[in-house]
């Protein structure tokens, strides 16, 4: 067998696994093969082939014509049934109206616009909301009750969607599975929002993380749980019919309603409920994700440690460089490690031909590191097209929280720097997309929050 072809029994497990996926990003670039395919070998019999070089990430990450997203409609049909779907396919006659639609909102709101001064008060409110209620206790976790808690809080103000209490066993349940202590739901700050953030996080791993490995008891929790969050979803529409005058994106999409009075009243509200979705996905992964990742690879082996690396965000954000400073360590820290795609016919990439509808992981971690001056080092001045973890500058499946995120992952770590003799317990324990780990934090007596 040739360097470039090797063998696994499961694509699922080798996705599922980081550390082999930075190995074979590490054999791309060292010198090996420029694309590696494996193959599996059990009954499936699927192949995919492994790029990480940053030229051909970002082909495989633009090139629509030769690579496709469509892969994830038959995730889709795993968890839900055809014509029901959660989250509107990323392809097809829809994708274009949809866009616009979203365009034409976002533009009406302060969140997603070039000016980070509104986004970051608002961020940093959210901060200190959470900060204030965890400082009578002087020790939290600082990833399942910070870090995915409050993005969360952020993703309902900047949508205009709020969180409802449940307290069915079925939803206890899928709390456990993503790690959360039901601790939580006793707890002012976090309670009324739990449940519904724990099937947030397990429907959008089901659709999103999981691949090929889908027992039937997740599959039947997963749908359960996509028609609840959407009935939510639609609970606030209806209550919510028409524009409010806020700054929320929901209160935005009905402000532009008028502008597309071509399209029809139920096709309009299927594309608000899937925009919310999405835009809901998006501001939960990305900085939830983002922030478990970045607090890991400080506090992993050869780390700089959480101290020091607070302290040169704050000597950045001083320069009005805070934002800068998350780039580099997404980029280093990415939320999504690497992103499928389809080949829609047959194809060359890195010396092997692709065959039509064979999958292409394209290893963004990897692509990361693949460019010049000093890659592994945190620099606040490097050229913006350089970074692929939201997707490549100006490629077709940009990030729409692009903007948003950084703003939010800034002031969560900033907040931090409010709590005195910060100190971690233990370890962080392992976590993978959106299930949180666990570390426990202590702190000393707060100083003065605020903006």
């Amino acid at each position: 067998m040739s360097p470039a072809e090797r063998s696994t029994p499961d694509l699922g497990a080798l996705l599922r696994n980081q550390a082999a996926l930075d190995q074979i990003g590490a054999d791309i670039l060292n010198g090996g093969p420029r694309a590696i395919r494996y193959r599996e070998t059990r009954a499936a019999r699927m192949s995919m082939a492994f790029v990480a070089h940053h030229d051909e990430v970002v082909s495989v990450l633009t090139e629509e014509s030769h690579f496709s997203v469509c892969h994830y409609d038959p995730l889709y049909a795993a968890v839900a049934r055809p014509g029901a779907f959660l989250i509107m396919r990323p392809e097809g006659p829809e994708r274009a109206e949809r866009l616009a639609i979203l365009d034409a909102a976002e533009a009406k709101t302060p969140w997603f616009g070039p000016d980070p001064a509104q986004r970051r008060a608002m961020a940093r409110a959210c901060v200190d909301d959470v900060l204030a209620a965890v400082s009578r206790r002087r020790r939290f976790d600082l990833i399942g009750e910070f870090g995915f808690f409050v993005p969360y809080l952020i993703a309902g103000r900047v949508l205009g969607l709020a969180g409802l209490r449940s307290f069915d066993l079925l939803s206890l349940g899928v709390c456990l599975v993503n790690r959360h202590s039901l601790l939580q739901l006793f707890r002012p700050e976090t309670g009324p929002y739990l449940t519904d953030l724990a099937w947030s996080e397990f429907v959008i791993a089901q659709l999103l993380i999981n691949f090929e490995n889908r027992l039937p008891p997740f599959r039947w929790a997963a749908a359960w749980g996509a028609k609840r969050v959407r009935a939510q979803i639609e609970h606030r529409i209806d209550t919510s019919p028409g524009f409010e005058g806020d700054h929320t994106l929901l209160s935005a999409l009905w402000a532009v309603r008028g502008r597309f009075s071509e399209v029809e009243d139920d096709v309009y509200r299927e594309h608000v409920v899937s925009i919310l979705m999405e835009l809901g996905a998006t501001l939960l992964l990305v900085p939830g994700s983002g922030f478990s990742g970045i607090v890991g690879r400080w506090l992993g082996p050869g780390g700089p440690g959480l101290e020091a690396s607070l302290g040169q965000l704050q000597a950045m954000d001083a320069e009005e460089k805070a934002e800068a400073f998350v780039q580099e360590e997404l980029r280093l820290a990415p939320p999504s490690a690497h992103l499928l795609r389809n080949a829609t016919g047959p194809i060359d990439l890195g010396g092997l031909t692709l065959k039509t509808g064979e999958y292409v992981c394209a290893l963004v971690k990897s692509a990361g590191v693949d460019i010049k001056n000093d890659s592994r080092e945190v620099k606040a001045d490097r050229c913006p097209s350089t970074y692929l973890h939201f997707g490549p500058e100006n490629g077709p499946h940009l990030c729409r929280g692009h903007r948003l995120s950084p703003s939010i992952l800034a002031e969560m770590f900033l907040g931090l720097t409010r709590l005195p003799d910060l100190a971690p317990r233990g370890r962080l324990t392992a976590c993978g997309g959106l299930v949180p780990g666990r570390l426990i934090v202590d702190f000393g007596e707060p100083v003065g929050t605020g903006p």
